[in-house]
């Protein structure tokens, strides 16, 4: 897969969003910027304000996680998917109501 496109994505979704950095390109490249969206994301996204998985800045983190993924960084790909899946258990407990979550992972 083209790496490119999405990293265009990503800079796309992190301005809809409020961007996170300057220079998101840059970012993503930087060894240990998992660390940072680990910490980031979530602030970004409140558990308490999450209607669906499909929600702007839940597909941010989900592009993010999928570049590094596709980029060979697999480790960093998995901390950030596991970890929307743990902001979406704690969206549904926070809610007291089901969020789906049956987004793919790989696909």
């Amino acid at each position: 897969m083209a790496l490119a496109p999405l990293l265009e994505e990503i800079v796309a979704r992190a301005r809809e969003n409020g961007a996170l950095v300057e220079d998101i390109r840059q970012l993503t490249r930087e060894p240990h910027c998992v660390q940072y969206f680990l910490t980031e994301l979530p602030t970004r996204v409140p558990a308490d304000a999450i209607q669906n998985w499909n929600d702007q800045g839940l597909r941010l983190w989900e592009t993010v996680a999928g570049y590094l993924m596709n980029s060979g960084r697999l480790h960093e790909s998995l901390a950030l998917y596991g970890s929307l899946y743990d902001h979406l258990h704690r969206a549904q407990k926070v809610q007291q109501r089901r969020i789906h979550k049956g987004m793919p992972c790989f696909g």
